[in-house]
């Protein structure tokens, strides 16, 4: 389950509130309406999309409607939105399937449409997707399909690159963000080597961006959203 706890001053918090069961990997984030989204998945590998036309982050949470498909297997859903409104939430296929699914919502996370495949490349990892301050959307995740040296069902975690769109629709930019070749220190199981589960967050004139190591260790790219915005708009 997941629980959250509030605090006025950082010091003193309150009582820890159940918000949801299953598995969250994103904190909730907000739309352009002001209402929140909170995506992670059930027990059964299903995914879950809750929305709250609060502000608080603890109440009001509602599941959205999404048809069920026994295409996502580990879904761990992330999300951007379109320059029209629309949201987007992509989704990690199974293994046979080595791209990204996607459903979208036109009201704010109420309902969703049928997870169908797209043709953007994934190795069946974690993705992480957002917008830009322009409102341009951004997918970081690792777009390689040749099999890796552990598992050959799953493609390599190597590069982890950031893809640009500027109408959320048609991704016409990629950047390496890390893509050296990396070496695990311990063996382990579901464990792979590269850079992989990324997560991101816009902060001041940078786009910080968090990956785990092989599964073992913790790293960080900073990099300036105008260097992006410009590329993107060659």
């Amino acid at each position: 389950s997941l629980y959250a706890k509030s605090s006025k001053d950082g010091s003193v918090w309150g009582e820890e509130l159940e918000i949801a069961k299953g598995s969250f990997l994103e904190a909730p984030r907000v739309l352009r309406s002001g209402d929140l989204l909170l995506n992670g998945q059930s027990n059964l590998k299903q995914p879950r999309l809750l929305y709250s036309r609060q502000d608080d982050g603890t109440s009001g949470w509602q599941e959205g409607s999404l048809p069920e498909t026994a295409d996502l297997r580990y879904p761990e859903p992330t999300w951007f939105q379109r320059r029209d409104g629309v949201v987007v939430m992509l989704f990690r296929s199974e293994n046979s399937n080595p791209r990204l699914y996607a459903s979208t919502s036109r009201d704010d996370g109420l309902t969703w449409t049928l997870p169908v495949q797209t043709n953007f490349p994934d190795a069946t990892a974690r993705s992480f997707a957002g917008n830009l301050p322009d409102g341009s959307a951004f997918i970081i995740n690792n777009p390689n399909q040749s099999p890796g040296s552990v598992y050959d069902f799953i493609g390599r975690r190597v590069p982890l690159t950031v893809s640009l769109s500027q109408d959320g629709v048609t991704f016409d930019r990629a950047f390496v963000v890390r893509g050296e070749d990396t070496t695990m220190r311990f063996p382990g199981e579901n464990k792979l080597p590269g850079w992989q589960y990324p997560g991101a967050t816009v902060y001041g004139d940078h786009l910080y961006v968090v990956y785990s190591i092989n599964k073992e260790d913790v790293g960080l790219t900073r990099i300036r959203i105008s260097d992006l915005v410009t590329s993107s708009s060659d």
